[in-house]
């Protein structure tokens, strides 16, 4: 087995999200290192979670991927358990019927305990480009990632395909909570960032972590969540 994501309760528990075999596991550990609890995720395939967040009435929400044996295909998943470790629902989303690849890869949650989860949607073409995947779930699991106020900010990447200059840049993006876009902007180099940076907001900033490939080096980027200003910070 193998982890993918760590949260931290306000009780100072961790949840660990991770994988066993072809299943999902969701544990539960004290400050003292005991374990409280442990749910498996199952559906008729393997599943794998990617990401979660825990809302203000204690649930967790698990978003990740999940595979069909028959077809190959991979659906987005999402689930939601207790505070003590209780499956409340789980839902599996495709956005095509055809063999495709759909994956949910962050979520947050807002003040009413609505999820919003951001991933990605490809066709069974191994080659063919990734649209960005958005979804809005409410605590009952209602289809309906971080949520600032009533602004939702999407960080991923944009692929420039036009030669020379076929870089894969920063991409942010901003909606309200109804689904509406605000505002996008970039932050490019001459070649690929990583894919696995990450963005935190606080304040009126935002902050991303991740690797700037033309430096090869771990970069922080600081800005104002309007876009303007970019300061970096390379280690």
């Amino acid at each position: 087995g193998y982890g993918t994501a760590l949260l931290l309760t306000s009780a100072y528990d961790v949840i660990l999200i991770g994988n066993y075999g072809d299943f999902g596991v969701v544990t539960k550990i004290s400050p003292d290192g005991n374990t409280l609890w442990s749910t498996p995720l199952m559906w008729a395939s393997t599943v794998e979670p990617l990401h979660g967040t825990i809302d203000s009435a204690g649930n967790i929400c698990i978003v990740g991927k999940t595979w069909h044996y028959s077809s190959g295909a991979i659906d987005a998943f999402m689930a939601q358990l207790s505070s003590e470790g209780a499956l409340i629902w789980q839902k599996r989303l495709s956005q095509n019927t055809i063999v495709d690849e759909d994956s949910l890869v962050g979520v947050s949650s807002d003040s009413a305990n609505n999820y919003y989860a951001v991933g990605y949607s490809r066709s069974n073409d191994y080659y063919s480009y990734r649209d960005m995947l958005i979804v809005k779930y409410s605590s009952a699991g209602v289809l309906g990632v971080v949520v600032d106020g009533t602004t939702l900010y999407v960080f991923g990447q944009a692929y420039n395909n036009v030669a020379p200059d076929t870089s894969t840049d920063w991409t942010i993006l901003t909606f309200d909570l109804s689904g509406t876009l605000l505002t996008k902007f970039g932050i490019g180099t001459t070649s690929s960032n990583d894919n696995s940076a990450r963005m935190l907001i606080s304040g009126t900033q935002m902050v991303l972590a991740g690797n700037l490939s033309s430096y090869n080096q771990p970069t922080l980027i600081n800005l104002p969540k309007d876009g303007s200003g970019i300061g970096t910070f390379m280690f």
